[in-house]
């Protein structure tokens, strides 16, 4: 797990400068959450090169103009594909780019001891328990409720309306689907998808697909 910091140093970056990675649904999401919070928003950002501009009357511009003229910048990675997301934030690093804040919409509950790597969104209506960790560039999609001393690893994506009860634990790069339930202890394996609408009621391992009430493990994922 990457090192961690208190929420509050970047709560409210108002009129800072942002770009977002990323053209689809997941990005224009991510654009209403930063607006709420204040921030300039100068454009997205897209492998493929377009001149038109994605509902927010900015411009799409491609990685190599936000290379050349944007890097004092920050940036989001609108991506909602988790190794995608990764692989993302692996090029821009090693392109020298590493100012990615993470955004906390306004309408969420935390206290102010949560700790939250950079990159990581929370959409609206979030609710964190106490003692909760979050890794970098995650996505804690609208009205996810996160419970007591719950670690949430890097490169996660938790879907709307999921429950994660005290002490759970999801490793890097989890999928959970939308209105999944996960009870006390339970942990989720690296890279796992736990299906939308399961009930999690014991561990589930590595690299599998899992659904149903009660979750199941029903195939392998395969790198």
């Amino acid at each position: 797990m990457s090192i961690k910091f208190n929420y509050k140093r970047s709560f409210y970056n108002k009129n800072e400068n942002l770009f977002i990675f990323g053209c689809g649904g997941h990005a224009s999401s991510i654009a209403r959450v930063a607006l709420d919070l204040g921030y300039n928003l100068k454009g997205f950002v897209d492998h493929s090169t377009v001149s038109t501009s994605l509902k927010f009357d900015v411009p799409v511009i491609s990685l190599s103009s936000f290379l050349k003229s944007s890097k004092k910048a920050a940036a989001v990675i609108g991506i909602g594909e988790n190794k995608t997301r990764e692989s993302v934030y692996t090029e821009l690093k090693s392109q020298g780019f590493d100012n990615f804040p993470t955004l906390v919409h306004p309408s969420c509950t935390l206290p102010c001891t949560t700790l939250l790597g950079k990159g990581t969104v929370l959409f609206p209506n979030v609710t964190i328990g106490s003692g909760v960790t979050i890794g970098e560039f995650g996505i804690i999609n609208t009205g996810v409720i996160i419970d007591h001393d719950a670690v949430v690893h890097d490169f996660v994506s938790i879907s709307p309306g999921a429950i994660l009860s005290g002490n759970v634990t999801l490793c890097t790069n989890t999928f959970i689907g939308t209105g999944v339930n996960i009870v006390n202890d339970v942990a989720v394996g690296k890279n796992s998808v736990i299906g939308a609408g399961s009930t999690v009621l014991q561990n589930i391992r590595a690299n599998v697909v899992a659904v149903g009430s009660p979750c199941r493990e029903i195939r392998p994922i395969h790198s």
